[in-house]
């Protein structure tokens, strides 16, 4: 893993992380979303990249919405289970929980951006078909063409 982490560790701008994302997705690590290619569902004919939401541990973004007793002990757990994972790869303790605390933090961002489980389990919104030029549009600051 120490190979990998400080890689990870050079990373300080937009492009550093598009480029460790892209790296990863070469090693078959799915970090942020998903991506796949898969038939269209409304033309079984053709086959179409999709992506999928992700980048959460915790099984779906209540668990980093919710604000009660349970779901703040899971949340609870799930921070100590990281602080451990980061200490267990040599990180001393106060740099191991604020690690965790990243790890939460940005875990909780993408939670809240996400869909609601039900609405994942509506074909209807789930089916946003775009061209390139539409996603690109949809995502500035980003070339996706190149």
């Amino acid at each position: 893993l120490k190979p990998d982490l400080a890689r990870v560790d050079k990373v300080n701008n937009k492009a550093d992380f598009l480029n460790e994302l892209a790296y990863q997705r070469t090693q078959g690590n799915g970090m942020l979303f998903g991506f796949f290619v898969a038939q269209d569902r409304k033309n079984v004919s053709k086959y179409l990249p999709q992506f999928s939401q992700g980048g959460t541990t915790l099984p779906d973004r209540d668990y980093y919405r919710k604000t009660d007793a349970r779901s703040q002990k899971i949340r609870d757990a799930y921070r100590d289970n990281l602080t451990k994972m980061f200490a267990l790869i040599g990180e001393e303790p106060t740099r191991a929980s604020q690690n965790a605390d990243v790890v939460m933090r940005i875990e909780t961002a993408l939670a809240k951006a996400q869909m609601p489980r039900v609405d994942l389990r509506d074909p209807y919104k789930t089916y946003n078909k775009l061209t390139v030029a539409q996603f690109s549009q949809q995502t500035p600051g980003i070339n996706w063409a190149n």
